[in-house]
């Protein structure tokens, strides 16, 4: 029976600069684009300050500092989802966030309002797990009192959706909220 759900930040809760940014300058440039996506991973771990991340994609992208910035920083609330999230889900099931993630900025993407939705942040800076290390999907439940079964994730990158199934933890691929709310209300309607 589902007695959580979490959600991924970027591209779900948030839309997402970073990735549309990377396929922008390097599809194509096969080492750059390895090189850009090991970035990430650095600084997702925390391995990376924000600002030797900038400097270092804006130099294998051959652009400015705040040209990066500029492109990488669209972040803006998915306001139907978080409407979802106060008014339908959130009365009934604990709400979780789990994230690749360098830093906390939760409450300057979403507001305090919106970051007051969920019982649990779970940040890969902090709890040393990338998704998707099974680690990160396993602490994330954890911190909600919830077995893996008893979670459902939802992000919009497969990999990470493949790595929660891998401890059982059901998984829904992100692409639209209406598909996203079409998929979660099936697999709510069949515990």
């Amino acid at each position: 029976m589902t007695r959580a759900i979490i959600f991924d930040c970027y591209g779900v809760l948030v839309t997402d600069g970073l990735l549309p940014f990377i396929d922008k300058y390097f599809d194509g440039h096969i080492k750059n684009k390895q090189q850009a996506l090991a970035l990430i991973a650095d600084v997702d771990r925390g391995q990376l300050s924000q600002t030797d991340f900038n400097h270092q994609l804006a130099t294998l992208a051959g652009l400015s500092e705040v040209a990066v910035e500029s492109e990488i920083l669209q972040h803006r609330p998915n306001q139907p989802l978080l409407d979802y999230i106060k008014i339908s889900l959130k009365p009934r099931y604990k709400i979780g966030v789990l994230s690749n993630a360098g830093s906390n900025r939760l409450n300057e993407l979403l507001g305090d309002d919106h970051v007051s939705l969920f019982d649990s942040v779970t940040l890969s800076y902090e709890s040393g797990f990338i998704k998707p290390d099974p680690g990160a999907f396993a602490t994330a439940a954890n911190r909600l009192g919830v077995k893996p079964s008893g979670c459902i994730f939802i992000d919009d990158q497969a990999r990470h959706c493949a790595g929660a199934r891998t401890i059982g933890m059901p998984a829904i691929l992100y692409r639209s909220f209406d598909q996203m709310k079409n998929d979660l209300g099936q697999l709510l309607d069949n515990n």
